[in-house]
C-alpha cells in the first residue's frame, strides 16, 4: 500500500512542455497523472475497502445493537465515526506502502522495491470477499432476521398501545358509573317489569351526559338478585361509582330509594328516597338523573358546573298507563321466547293506541315483529315491522331507536345491508355510546367486510358493556379475519369465562389454537366442544390445520352425511381450508340453493374470504349484496370521550 506526496521523480508530473504544447493539454496529462498515481498508491482500492467494509459494519449494527437496547446514539455516533474515518485512511494510503519490510513512507521506496501491485491484488480480493459477505449477511438477514425483527416491532407496538389504552381505561374509569337493577320491594313479581324499566330509563338517561362513562344494561343486570360487594362489582365493571335503588309500587303510589356509591371504598357518596305518586314518575326520573349527574360532575371532574336537565324517553302525551305498557313490551321481549314475544307486542300495541304519538313503543313493536317474523315468516309480521318502523320514524326522525328499527327491517325483508348499515351510522351519530346501536354497527361493519374498523367498535363494547359475552365474540371474530390469532384467542376464552356453556366456541377457540401451531391442544378443545354439530365441524377443521388429512376427511365425511343440506357454508368452509376451491364452490351453490342463512356472512367466514379475489365469489358477493360499494369504510363509532 503506498501513499505520501505526489512524486515528479517517479516519472509522472513533468512539466507542460514535456506532454504538449498547450495549457489543456498540459491540465489533462496532469490530471491523467494524479489518477494514475492515487491508483499506483492503492488509494482508490483503499476506498472501496473502506465502503464496503463500513457498510458490513453499519448492517450488522442495526441488528445486534438493538438486541441488547443499545441506545440510539451509539448507532448515530457509529455511523459518524465511520463517516469520518475515510478521510484518515485515505490519507494512510497516500502516505505509506506496504513492503516486505513493513511499513514505509511511499518516498523512501525504490521502484524497484515497491510490492504495490501485489497490494493491489489483496485489496480486491479482500474487496470481492466482504461483499460475498456483505451479500451473504444480506440475504439471511432479509429472509430470516428482518421478518423476526418486524414481527417483533409490531409485537412492541401493540404491547406499547395495550399499555396505553390500559393506562387510558384507568383514568376514564375515575369518570365512570354502573347502574345496578332497581330491586322490586314488595314481592310482586308482576310489579317486576316497573323496577326493571327505570333502571334501564336511568342507564338511558345519565348515557346522555358527554363526560361520563355510563355500562351498559346487559352488564349492568348480570347482577340483578345478586349481593356481591360494591367493590368487587366495580372492579369487574371497570367503574368508579355504583347507583343502587329499590323500587316500591302500590297502586298509584311509589316509593323510589337511590344511593350513589363509590366503588374504592363501598361508601355513599349520595343517597335519597322519593315518594310520589305513579303520575309523577317522569319528573321523579328526571330529578334523580339530574341529581346524580350534578354529584358525579362535583365528585368525578372536580367542577361545580351543572349539566343540563336530564330528561328520560316518556310519551308525548306524559301517559303513564302508555308508559307501563312500554315498559311491560320491553320486559316481555327480553325474555326471547316465542310466547313472551307475543305477549311484548300486545303491550307495545296497547301503548301505541294509548298514546298514537309514542316514537319508542313503535319501535319495539317494529323489532319484536321482525324479530319473531325470522322464526316462522308469517307475512303479518313483516307487514307490522315495515309499517311500526316507518312510523317511528316519522314520529321522531332523531331518536336512535327509530333507525336502528329501520336498519333491521331492510336487513331482514330486503337483504340491504348497506342500507342498513347507513341506518346504524345516523343512529351513531345520535347516540354515540349507546351499546344497542354499537354492536348493530360492528356486526354490519363484519358482513361488509370492514374488519378494521368492526374491531373498533368491539374495543368500545369491551369498555361499555365487559360483562356481554356477545361483544368479545365480535372483537374476536375481527381479530380472526385480520390474521392475529393469539389476540383473537384471548377475546375467545373472556366468552367462555362468561358464558361457559355456550355453544360454537370451543370450536372457533380450537382453529384459533391450531393456527398457532399447537395442534394437540387445539384437537383436545374441540373434543370439548358440546353441542354435536360443531364438534364435528371443528374436529374437521383442526385436522386438516394440523395436515392431519385423513383424520379431517372422517369428520368432513360425518359432517357431509348428517347436514348437507342444513350446512352447506360450514362444508364449503372446510373444503376452503383444504384448498379445493372447485368442491367449495359446489357446496356454496347447494347453499344458495337451500337458503343457507350463512351465506348473508360471506365477508367473515375465515377460509372462504381467502378466495375473495375469485370473480366466482365476487358475483355471490355481488348477488347478496354483501360489497359496501355505497358505504364508506370509516364507519367506526365516534371515539368515546371521557
Amino acid at each position: 500500500m503506498s501513499v505520501c506526496a505526489w512524486h515528479g521523480d517517479r516519472g509522472h508530473s513533468g512539466t507542460g512542455s514535456r506532454f504538449g504544447t498547450g495549457a489543456g493539454q498540459a491540465m489533462a496529462k496532469h490530471a491523467g497523472g494524479f489518477i494514475a498515481e492515487l491508483k499506483r498508491r492503492n488509494v482508490i482500492r483503499m476506498a472501496g475497502l473502506y465502503l464496503v467494509a463500513a457498510w458490513l459494519i453499519v448492517q450488522v449494527g442495526e441488528t445486534v445493537l438493538p438486541i441488547y437496547d443499545v441506545p440510539n446514539w451509539v448507532m448515530r455516533g457509529l455511523i459518524a465515526t465511520l463517516a469520518i474515518g475515510i478521510i484518515p485512511a485515505l490519507i494512510f494510503a497516500w502516505v505509506f506502502e506496504l513492503t516486505p519490510g513493513g511499513l514505509k513512507r511511499d518516498a523512501e521506496v525504490p521502484p524497484e522495491e515497491s510490492i504495490g501491485s501485489q497490494t493491489a491484488r489483496r485489496m480486491e480480493h479482500m474487496i470481492v470477499v466482504l461483499l460475498t459477505l456483505g451479500l451473504g449477511y444480506f440475504a439471511i438477514d432479509r429472509f430470516m432476521f428482518a421478518p423476526k425483527r418486524e414481527a417483533a416491532k409490531v409485537t412492541a407496538v401493540r404491547a406499547d398501545l395495550a399499555a396505553q389504552r390500559k393506562a387510558e381505561l384507568a383514568k376514564e374509569a375515575e369518570k365512570s358509573i354502573a347502574v345496578l337493577p332497581f330491586a322490586n320491594v314488595g314481592g310482586v313479581a308482576e310489579e317486576e317489569y316497573f323496577s326493571d324499566g327505570l333502571s334501564e330509563e336511568m342507564i338511558n338517561t345519565l348515557g346522555q351526559l358527554a363526560d361520563i362513562r355510563v355500562i351498559g344494561r346487559s352488564s349492568s343486570f348480570q347482577y340483578k338478585g345478586k349481593t356481591e360487594d360494591s367493590r368487587a362489582i366495580g372492579k369487574a365493571l371497570g367503574v368508579a361509582y355504583l347507583l343502587e335503588g329499590s323500587v316500591r309500587k302500590a297502586g298509584e303510589q311509589v316509593r323510589i330509594a337511590v344511593q350513589l356509591v363509590r366503588t374504592r371504598d363501598g361508601t355513599d357518596a349520595w343517597s335519597q328516597s322519593y315518594d310520589r305518586e305513579l303520575r309523577d314518575i317522569f319528573a321523579v326520573q328526571s330529578e334523580i338523573a339530574t341529581t346524580v349527574a350534578n354529584q358525579l360532575h362535583s365528585k368525578m371532574l372536580g367542577t361545580e358546573d351543572k349539566p343540563a336537565t336530564l330528561q328520560p324517553d316518556m310519551p308525548p302525551s306524559g301517559n303513564v298507563a302508555a308508559y307501563n305498557a312500554y315498559l311491560q313490551g320491553v320486559f316481555y321481549g327480553r325474555r326471547g321466547n316465542s310466547e313472551d314475544f307475543k305477549r311484548s307486542i300486545a303491550e307495545y300495541e296497547r301503548a301505541v293506541t294509548l298514546d298514537p304519538e309514542y316514537a319508542l313503543a313503535y319501535a319495539g313493536l317494529a323489532l319484536t315483529n321482525a324479530t319473531l317474523w325470522g322464526g316462522d315468516r308469517k307475512p303479518e309480521y313483516e307487514a307490522t315491522a315495515r309499517r311500526s318502523a316507518a312510523r317511528a320514524l316519522q314520529l321522531a326522525p332523531k331518536l336512535a331507536m327509530a333507525h336502528i328499527v329501520q336498519g333491521v327491517v331492510q336487513e331482514a325483508f330486503d337483504s340491504d345491508f348497506q342500507g342498513a348499515l347507513r341506518e346504524y351510522r345516523r343512529a351513531a351519530a345520535l347516540a354515540p355510546k349507546d351499546v344497542y346501536v354499537i354492536r348493530f354497527m360492528a356486526g354490519r361493519q363484519q358482513m361488509l367486510g370492514q374488519w378494521e374498523v368492526a374491531e373498533a367498535s368491539a374495543r368500545q363494547l369491551v369498555v361499555l358493556d365487559p360483562l356481554q359475552p356477545a361483544v368479545y365474540l365480535l372483537l374476536a371474530t375481527s381479530l380472526n379475519l385480520s390474521g392475529r390469532p393469539a389476540e383473537a384467542e384471548a377475546a375467545l376464552r373472556k366468552v367462555l369465562d362468561l358464558q361457559p356453556k355456550i355453544a360454537a366456541i370451543r370450536a372457533d377457540l380450537a382453529q384459533t389454537i391450531a393456527k398457532q401451531g399447537r395442534g394437540k391442544e387445539a384437537v383436545q378443545m374441540a373434543e370439548q366442544e358440546p353441542d354435536p354439530f360443531w364438534r364435528i365441524w371443528g374436529l374437521a377443521l383442526v385436522h386438516e390445520l394440523n395436515g392431519e388429512r385423513a383424520e379431517s376427511q372422517k369428520y368432513l365425511d360425518q359432517l357431509i352425511k348428517e347436514n348437507a343440506d342444513d350446512s352447506a357454508v360450514q362444508i364449503a368452509q372446510v373444503y376452503a381450508a383444504r384448498k379445493q376451491p372447485e368442491e367449495m364452490f359446489r357446496w356454496l351453490a347447494h347453499a344458495k340453493m337451500t337458503k343457507d342463512p350463512g351465506m348473508h356472512q360471506l365477508q367473515m367466514i375465515e377460509f372462504l374470504i381467502d378466495y375473495k379475489a375469485d370473480p366466482r365469489y365476487q358475483a355471490l358477493l355481488r348477488e347478496y349484496r354483501l360489497l359496501p360499494e355505497d358505504v364508506p369504510a370509516d364507519t367506526a363509532i365516534p371515539a368515546i370521550r371521557n
